[in-house]
């Protein structure tokens, strides 16, 4: 539960997701503060990216609620959740390959009026959309390459047209789903400066991380999930420390 006074952009309360006896997510509850980055994190199978489909609108919980900015979100069709301000990066980066980078962002921002990609699509080439879209390729560093088709890009830069993309939507919180997953050691340095720089211009961040080093050094506080159940919670030092967390990342010890 939250604490009195703290501005919430995002509460998850109770929530569960089950697929058969399958419990992917077994009553987790987490709060969002404005303008932080909060990590979730734990070992594979952990019930981590069920947790983003639920916040994103992919499925229904099972039971429990989520709220974004004190309205319930839980049960709405994806599109009606971006449309609120949720946008999210995947795991596995999908582009409109067909299209110039210049386009695929445009695309995102037409969804929030149009609801999708067919009704979008046909309204979103203007001037004024392409200036807009080509400032958060400038943002992302991608700028140089609007012309070019998405199915060209290397995993960095796809990484990066799929944020280009979330921030598209004016999201008032982003969902970043192993954004560091795949990249080089110099590409990982780059995009966590991309992440800082986005959450100093105001972006509220919520991340999947497998890579430790990355989760410890962006995130104010992290959430640890294991077996679909919150194992953990606090600073990357009191998480750091927890030997429930240790236990769950490294097995017990003799």
């Amino acid at each position: 539960m939250s604490m009195p006074g703290e501005d919430l952009i995002l509460r998850v309360e109770k929530m569960s997701r089950h697929f058969g006896g399958l419990k992917a997510v077994d009553n987790v509850s987490f709060h969002v503060r404005r303008g932080e980055i909060l990590g979730l994190i734990g070992p594979n199978g952990a019930g981590k990216t069920t947790c983003f489909n639920v916040i994103s609108g992919v499925y229904r919980p099972t039971s429990g609620q989520v709220f974004l900015d004190g309205s319930r979100i839980d049960g709405l069709p994806a599109h009606s959740i971006a449309a609120r301000g949720v946008g999210r990066t995947f795991q596995i980066v999908r582009p409109f390959g067909g299209m110039t980078v210049l386009n695929n962002v445009m695309v995102g921002l037409g969804m929030p009026r149009y609801g999708s990609f067919i009704k979008s699509s046909p309204l979103f080439n203007n001037s004024k959309n392409r200036g807009q879209a080509m400032a958060f390729l400038n943002e992302v560093g991608l700028e140089g390459l609007a012309d070019s088709p998405a199915s060209i890009l290397s995993l960095g830069n796809l990484r990066r047209l799929e944020l280009a993309r979330a921030l598209a939507l004016g999201p008032k919180l982003l969902l970043l789903d192993e954004s560091f997953s795949g990249l080089s050691q110099e590409e990982v340095g780059r995009m966590m400066g991309l992440v800082r720089k986005i959450q100093e211009r105001g972006f509220t961040i919520l991340l999947i991380e497998h890579n430790m080093r990355v989760a410890m050094s962006l995130c104010e506080r992290l959430v640890v999930l294991d077996h679909g159940g919150k194992l953990a919670e606090g600073t990357p030092d009191e998480v750091r420390s927890d030997e429930k967390v240790i236990e769950a990342y490294l097995g017990k010890g003799e």
